[in-house]
Parts: structure tokens; sequence; C-alpha cells
């Protein structure tokens, strides 16, 4: 069943002479001024919460349901919401995150301070050391300490299962999977190497069907963006990411990501979980890119 409510960042105004209505809508910059009608101002107090086109229709009785689609879609400041079962509503999904440095870092923070309903699986065989302190989710009085240990104690009513692991082999990967009945991986480890780890997270969540995120991290001030990925579908990340044993020579590295710079990742990723969990596309779906820190934007370029 749809339902109908006003967007978020819609205020609505009446004009000092009482004969105009003014919608603002702050989201996309657009204002409507309209002749004032009692009937429609007394809708869109209606519509600040959820309602059907059954209850719209009992409350303006004299509007018929064939033209109320045409009233609503009028209304920019409207927006269809799907009513979803409480039960899945409701429900607790089980995120594995691989890596504690500066994207997992923040992204175990942003997921705790979030509304999401989680049970949290975090892997790091790392404690905090002073030089984490600049990008990193951790404070001076947490160095010496294992950094999965931090995050639950700081979180002490959230559910935080810890590994103080590197994730090496299949055989591991699956097996934290298959035991805490894991709803999604995200990647975001550089051991033994961001696109390594990489390919290991889509093997083994092809082979359990679990949607994945790939974080490559950083190399000075640039950062990629994280990729999601749906299990066993021709867009995967073995797709079009060339993967060789190869060995580094050497990488010219003189400074680390800035910390503004270096926290935009969690960013999409806290997005990209929300959106699959309200069965939306991921932001930035079957795309690649970087962050610009010179425009403080994504450049993105979509993967056919």
């Amino acid at each position: 069943m749809n339902l109908y409510q006003i967007n978020d960042g819609i205020q609505i105004f009446e004009s000092c002479d009482s004969k105009k209505l003014i919608i603002r809508n702050y989201m996309n910059g657009k204002k409507i001024t309209i002749d004032k009608q009692l009937p429609l101002k007394n809708l869109l107090f209606f519509l600040r919460e959820p309602k059907s086109e059954d209850e719209i229709s009992s409350f303006l009785p004299r509007i018929t349901k064939e033209n109320l689609q045409d009233v609503l879609s009028s209304l920019i400041s409207l927006k269809t919401i799907r009513r979803r079962d409480k039960l899945k509503e409701n429900k607790t999904i089980d995120i594995l995150i691989i890596g504690l440095g500066t994207t997992g870092s923040h992204l175990v923070e942003g997921i705790c301070r979030s509304n999401i309903n989680v049970n949290l699986h975090i892997v790091d065989p790392d404690k905090v050391d002073e030089s984490n302190i600049a990008r990193q989710s951790y404070l001076y009085k947490e160095i010496g300490q294992y950094k999965v240990d931090t995050f639950k104690s700081k979180f002490i009513d959230k559910n935080i299962n810890t590994y103080k692991l590197f994730i090496e082999n299949e055989e591991c990967l699956e097996k934290i999977c298959i035991e805490n009945n894991i709803n999604m991986v995200l990647q975001c480890g550089d051991y033994p190497s961001p696109r390594k780890l990489g390919k290991l997270v889509n093997i083994v969540c092809d082979r359990l069907n679990l949607p994945y995120i790939i974080n490559s991290g950083y190399i000075s001030n640039v950062v990629s963006l994280p990729e999601f990925y749906y299990p066993n579908k021709r867009y995967s990340f073995n797709y079009k990411h060339d993967y060789s044993d190869e060995t580094l020579l050497f990488s010219q590295v003189l400074n680390k990501a800035n910390y503004d710079v270096a926290i935009q990742p969690s960013f999409v990723m806290m997005t990209q979980i929300k959106n699959f969990i309200n069965n939306e596309e991921p932001i930035y779906y079957h795309c690649r890119g970087y962050y610009n820190s010179k425009i403080l934007a994504w450049e993105v370029e979509r993967v056919d």
C-alpha cells in the first residue's frame, strides 16, 4: 500500500494578507505560491503524517479517487512512502566490518550512532597508536587498547562482536559469516592489500549470496569511492578490476589523507547500507571514482 506524506525539508507559509500559501522545498530549492484554499491548507496539514489514499479520500470526501492521483502529483511537496512489513522494518541486520582504520573506525562510529537496527561484527588485530589519532575515530586515552575493544566499551548498549585477527583466506571469512548469520560484508581493511582483500570478499560473498561493499582506501590525499555489489552479478568487484599477483616496488606517499577527506567514504557507505535496508538502489551503484578535495565532491563515472 502506498502512503503519502509531506517531504522532509518542506516549510509551508501563509502570506501576510492571508491570501496565499507559500510552499518552500529546501531539498530542491523550489518555491510554490498558490491562492489560499482552506481544503488544500487542511490537506497539507493532514499529510504531515503518512496517510493512505483511502484516508485522504475520507478526509476530503468531495474529491474522487479518479482525480486523487492528479491532486497528489500536482503537489511537489509530497512523496510516496511504501508501507513495509513491521517485522521487516524492525529486523536486525548483521554486518561484518573488516578493518578499523580511517574508514572502518568512522563507519562503526556512525552506525552505532544511527537508527539502524544492527548487530556489528568487527575485525581488526591492531591496537590504537598515536599515529591513528589524527584521522581515525580514536582518542589519546585509547592508545594501547585493541581497536575492536574501544568500540565495545564506548557503545555498551550495542551488540558488538569482536575478532582480533587478519582475514587471510576464504575459509576464515566464510566461517565468520556462517557462524554469525552475516547479512552484509564491508571491506575497509588493507591486509594483505585492499585489492586482494576485496577479491577475497568478492569470492566468499558470491558463495554465500551476500551483498558487499569494497573500500579501496586512499593514497596520499586521494580517496576512492566505496563500491556496492550484489552477489553473483556480472557487475562485481572482479568486473573491470584488473587483478594479478604483482609485487609493489615502492609507493610514493609523502603525506596521509587529511581528516576531512579521509572520512568521506564512511558517509557514502552509511548511505549505501541504509539504501539497501530500505530496498532502494544504493547510492553510486555501478559507479567508480574518487573524492576531489579541491571542489569537495565525488568525481564518479558509471561502469557499464
